[in-house]
């Protein structure tokens, strides 16, 4: 009899031993940690088994999932991609890169019906625990996903797009056109802040110095990182003149209608070519903000 009780007792010893652990954020998700997917990418080790709260912006169902290194099987959980709150979704980089490991348990009637409902761009605030982190990144389990007001659109982006290859194109009155037409109702402030940022920087390379300088103040009012329009605001203070943009584009512009300083620039460079701008001398500008970011 004593030979079976300590059989049972060491039988049991081991189930206990063998069991998961309960995770250190399980039984928390009603009051989950208020943070950023960029800083929970930054340090995801820190925020393992955590209960978290993020804010994004909903990509599409996906189809990932790691049978071997996380819970996470297509048997069991559905995957969705979500672009985080810092993410410029007008910039070709931060467009193509959502973060793709986010995963509902298919038992979750509600949320995986929500899911299904969800369109492109929606923002949400995702609730859940960082299950894992396998290669460097978070794998999410959620539990609970909200709809958010504020909203993005399609046409605000591609007024976006449009308005930063005009910027590369030194086409700043056009470019400022189409940041003027990105505004919609409901945009988000980081989105507001980034147009807002544009339309100072066309502003300032056209010689508008009082308009760009209050293009640049909502923009530090509505921005996550003020610092980047603060620091365009204090070079515009400093020497507006500066920073307008004096570049002339020979070839676009009839030689008839090129301006006078043109032809003593390419008289100087000893060019016989006029109008070809390669051949005219360099010359250095202070530069705003570049607009690739």
């Amino acid at each position: 009899m004593n030979r079976m009780i300590k059989s049972i007792s060491l039988f049991v010893g081991f189930l206990l031993f063998a069991a998961p652990l309960p995770s250190q954020g399980e039984g928390s998700v009603k009051t989950p940690k208020k943070t950023t997917l960029q800083q929970i990418e930054k340090t995801p080790q820190a925020f393992k088994n955590l209960a978290v709260r993020i804010e994004g912006y909903f990509r599409g169902v996906g189809a990932l999932h790691n049978a071997f290194f996380t819970r996470f099987t297509r048997a069991d959980f559905v995957n969705f991609e979500v672009w985080g709150t810092s993410k410029k979704l007008w910039v070709k980089e931060d467009f193509d890169n959502p973060t793709p490991t986010f995963f509902v348990d298919k038992r979750n009637d509600e949320v995986i019906d929500l899911i299904s409902q969800l369109k492109r761009y929606q923002k949400i605030a995702c609730t859940g625990i960082v299950r894992n982190v396998f290669r460097g990144k978070p794998w999410f389990e959620i539990t609970k996903i909200e709809i958010l007001p504020s909203k993005l659109n399609t046409g605000t982006l591609a007024r976006m797009v449009r308005g930063r290859r005009l910027m590369e194109r030194r086409r700043w009155k056009q470019a400022g056109n189409e940041f003027n037409m990105a505004f919609a109702p409901g945009l988000d402030n980081e989105i507001k802040g980034w147009v807002h940022f544009y339309l100072g920087v066309c502003l300032m390379r056209v010689g508008n110095a009082e308009v760009a300088s209050e293009q640049f103040r909502r923009a530090m009012a509505l921005m996550g990182n003020p610092s980047i329009a603060k620091d365009q605001l204090t070079l515009l203070s400093q020497n507006p003149k500066a920073l307008v943009d004096q570049h002339v584009d020979g070839i676009q512009i009839p030689k008839k209608n090129r301006p006078m300083w043109e032809a003593v620039e390419i008289s100087k460079a000893k060019t016989g070519k006029v109008g070809v701008r390669d051949q005219a001398p360099k010359k250095s500008t202070s530069q705003p903000a570049n607009p690739n970011k």
